[in-house]
């Protein structure tokens, strides 16, 4: 009973902070003072930078080396145009001789094939031209015909009118005679009409079919000159096909030329710029490479 009338005493709250901040206190004392251990933590915490560094430089170095690898095919591209016949080369340069041998003949047989299409559009160009001529001259011999057709229907239907009125003519024997006579006179005259406008509609029918006959021939000579044509521009295309796989053969070639080209780097003022970008390149790629190696 005396115990638990007795108050219960501890530590104060304020020393238990104070044991925590004399704690944290040596703590940074040493981190600070121990060099080695702020060098691993910071190597730890920078250990995700360091790798997205590492990853862009050699993404960087990629890109470089594509460069250079440009600079290197240019250098023996202007090997074989200038004819530098390095000693180590013959093998390679009897290569691209027999490469361009071949691109230079289907050149030639791409530039064949171009004329013949140039003039198959040219002689479809002259057939059409040539139908529009016919067909416009045609409407010009018909026009004569429609001008005289629209008077004759005119002239009928005033024929028409007039033996519409003289039938409405008087009576008694005299005015009888007289429709009689005027009817008759009429009707030779519709008759005529009639005729020529026979002979006018015939006319203007036999120009139409000319017409159609000029248009249709057209037709079919454009129509097997565009199926020649088409078969002439896959030939074209093929033969492109084969200008492009050639050069692709000649690239590695290039390359193999330019890399002798650099290491024996033989004096030629149109080389010169090319050795200082292979040599900017080389440094660059260089300097990167030693960056990666100190992030790791």
């Amino acid at each position: 009973m005396l115990q638990d009338a007795l108050p219960r005493e501890g530590l104060p709250y304020w020393i238990l902070w104070l044991l925590v901040f004399v704690i944290i206190l040596l703590l940074t004392f040493i981190f600070l003072r121990d060099k080695d251990l702020r060098r691993r933590l910071s190597y730890l915490l920078s250990g995700g930078k360091r790798k997205l560094l590492r990853l862009q430089l050699q993404l960087q170095i990629k890109r470089e080396k594509q460069k250079r690898l440009g600079c290197i095919k240019d250098a023996g591209k202007k090997a074989w145009s200038l004819d530098l016949r390095p000693a180590r080369g013959e093998s390679i340069l009897r290569e691209l001789g027999a490469l361009e041998d071949k691109k230079r003949s289907l050149q030639n047989e791409w530039q064949d094939v171009f004329a013949r299409l140039e003039n198959l559009h040219k002689k479809t160009g002259e057939i059409k031209d040539l139908s529009r001529r016919a067909v416009g001259e045609e409407e010009a011999r018909k026009r004569p015909h429609e001008i005289r057709r629209h008077e004759l229907k005119d002239k009928s239907r005033a024929v028409e009118k007039e033996i519409k009125a003289a039938q409405k003519g008087g009576n008694g024997a005299e005015a009888e005679d007289i429709r009689k006579t005027r009817l008759n006179g009429l009707g030779k005259d519709g008759d005529a009409l009639a005729g020529e406008m026979d002979i006018v509609q015939k006319s203007l029918e036999e120009s139409d079919i000319r017409s159609a006959d000029i248009l249709e021939k057209a037709r079919v000579q454009i129509r097997s000159l565009e199926t020649e044509i088409r078969e002439w521009e896959k030939d074209k295309e093929r033969i492109q096909d084969r200008i492009r796989e050639t050069e692709r053969l000649m690239n590695p070639q290039f390359e193999a030329l330019g890399a002798i080209v650099n290491e024996d780097r033989p004096d030629n003022l149109e080389l010169v710029g090319l050795y200082s970008k292979i040599d900017r390149h080389d440094k660059t790629i260089k300097d990167m490479t030693a960056r990666i190696e100190s992030l790791r």
